[in-house]
Formats: structure tokens, C-alpha cells, sequence
């Protein structure tokens, strides 16, 4: 565990999960309705929307509540606290306590699009609840290639899986976290304070916003995450409000023809799957103009149906 960088001690299973999906071959699919799948590709956009407007109305206060309790009540909440203000007297309290000040301001703040690891044949007609929770009444998968989300943390964004896990599972992810950063002391040697309290305020939103309610671990979730204070002012990324599920909301919009060669939505795309549907065959037509209209030339390649046997909300 030699020549660690900070983000590998800080974060040892984000980059465990990092390792097993590269070696499983891992691709991610966004499951959405066809009408936002033909203006994300016909536009070459990503759309991250407000956790508040997700599925799962504990988004973040669930792990946050598993923190909190964590950090308070258990050893390994003990033994952080302990290594950190080693590293940095005083920090963590400062640190915790900027955390909960600001945790309304974060959970506002946090702009995500959610994706779901996808196998190529073992998830070849997509997966049923995934279906059934995102693709209303004409339902399309998106199939990205893993290395567009590598490219995309390139650009200032995150990529995160999503924990399930509960207190006595967090509670060893917490140890794992002490054993990584007390054998790596010497890799932290030179960081400053403000570098500390960085990776530890990381750490903490991090832990609240991708732990999830476990009843959702069938989802096996990933997150694109930005910051909405920081992210609308970036060159690539702009923020317009569409209406989702007949609800006007703000998002933002990550134009891809403005981030660098090798990340265009072209090259990224494996596969799109129609799944069960009401109008199938228009459906097709509109994915495949979309995708010829971005230089797929031969888009009938990409396409596939879902012949899953569901009648979608009919």
C-alpha cells in the first residue's frame, strides 16, 4: 500500500469498488423514459437532478442519521476522531460540527444522475424493477461505457457507488477506514490543514449522501455527482429547469460537446435497450434518428429490445 495518493487512504472502498468493476467488466445503464433518453442524446447532454427530487425521500438524511449515530455513539466513531486529531489537533470536532451546521445547505446543494451497474448479457433485456421504477409507460436504458464516467471525474465531477449498509456493516467500513489511514501516516505527511479539513468534510458528505436505505440494494447504484453552488458556472455545465414526471425543476445540464475529445456521447454509448413499451416501433425510429444525428452511422447496431413480458402502466 505504498505510494498511496490521499484520496485512496480516505476513501479504501470507493476504490476496492473502483478495482472489482473494472475486473468484472462493468458497464453502467440510465433508465429513464424515452422522452428524456431522445433529448439527452439528441442534445448530447447528462441531466443531474436534486436528491430532494428523488425516489427515495431519505435521500442523505438516512446515512447522515447512520453517521451522526456512528461517529457519537460507536469505537470506530472513537478511533477516527482519535486518528485525526493526531494528524491535525482539533480538527474533527471543527469539522463535525461545520458538517452538521451546513448539512440542510449540502442536501439542497447536491445535484446527482443516478445509473445502475449493468452486465452485457447477463442484464441483455435490462432488469424488471429498474423497469418498472424509472421507464413509465416507454421505458429506454441507456448502456455507457465505464470509461465515460472515468472521463467525466476528469472534468471536476464525482462518480460514486452507493453503500446499503447498516450500522454494524458501517461500522467495519469505518474500521477499514482507521487501519487505511493509520498505515499510510507517512503518504498524509505535508498536507495542511485546509487539505485535512477537505478530505474529512469529504468523507462525511460522502458517507451521508451514498449510504441508501437498504430496501434499494437491488439497484446496485452508482451517482454522478455536482455540486449545484459550484457547478453552474462551469464552462461545460449549465442549469435550465425541464419538466420530469409532470414536475418543473431545476437541473443541470453537463454538455458534452463542450468537454474534451474521447468524451463526446458518440463514442460512450454501448447500447440502448427499448424496454417494455407501448409504442415500440416508435420508440426505435426516434432512438435511432437521435443517435444517427450525434455521427452513429449504423444506430440499428446499438439498439436492442427489451422482450420482457410487462405491460408498462398501461
Amino acid at each position: 500500500m505504498n505510494n498511496l495518493t490521499p484520496n485512496q487512504i480516505f476513501f479504501p472502498k470507493h476504490f476496492e469498488e473502483l478495482e472489482r468493476i473494472k475486473k468484472e467488466e462493468v458497464s453502467f445503464a440510465y433508465y429513464t423514459t424515452a422522452e428524456t433518453a431522445y433529448k439527452l442524446i439528441k442534445n448530447q447532454e447528462l441531466w443531474l437532478r436534486s436528491i430532494t427530487a428523488m425516489n427515495d425521500y431519505t435521500e442523505f438524511t438516512h446515512g447522515k442519521k447512520i453517521l451522526i449515530d456512528l461517529i457519537n455513539n460507536s469505537n470506530e466513531g472513537k478511533n477516527l476522531k482519535e486518528i485525526f486529531n493526531e494528524l491535525m489537533p482539533d480538527l474533527f470536532d471543527e469539522v463535525f460540527s461545520d458538517f452538521q451546521r451546513f448539512e440542510n445547505n449540502l442536501r439542497n446543494d447536491f445535484q446527482i444522475m443516478c445509473v445502475t451497474e449493468h452486465h452485457i448479457k447477463k442484464n441483455a433485456i435490462g432488469r424488471l424493477s429498474m423497469w418498472r421504477a424509472y421507464g413509465g409507460k416507454n421505458g429506454i436504458a441507456i448502456i455507457f461505457k465505464r470509461e465515460f464516467f472515468e472521463l467525466l471525474v476528469e472534468t471536476y465531477l464525482d462518480f460514486s457507488n452507493v453503500a446499503y449498509l447498516e450500522k454494524e456493516n458501517i461500522n467495519a467500513e469505518i474500521k477499514k477506514l482507521n487501519d487505511s489511514i493509520t498505515k499510510n501516516k507517512s503518504n498524509l505527511i505535508g498536507l495542511g490543514k485546509v487539505d485535512f479539513k477537505s478530505h474529512l468534510f469529504n468523507i462525511f458528505k460522502f458517507a451521508a449522501l451514498c449510504n441508501k436505505h437498504i430496501g434499494f440494494e437491488e439497484e446496485k447504484e452508482w451517482r454522478l455527482v455536482a455540486m449545484d453552488s459550484i457547478h453552474e458556472s462551469h464552462e461545460y455545465v449549465c442549469k435550465e429547469v425541464e419538466t420530469i414526471n409532470g414536475v418543473p425543476q431545476s437541473i443541470l445540464k453537463v454538455k458534452l460537446e463542450k468537454l474534451p475529445v474521447g468524451s463526446q456521447l458518440k463514442e460512450m454509448i454501448e447500447k440502448v435497450i427499448i424496454g417494455p413499451c407501448r409504442h415500440p416501433n416508435l420508440v426505435y425510429d426516434s432512438i435511432a434518428f437521435a443517435l444517427k444525428s450525434i455521427g452513429i452511422q449504423n444506430p440499428d447496431s446499438l439498439i436492442d429490445g427489451s422482450d420482457i413480458p410487462y405491460r408498462a402502466n398501461y
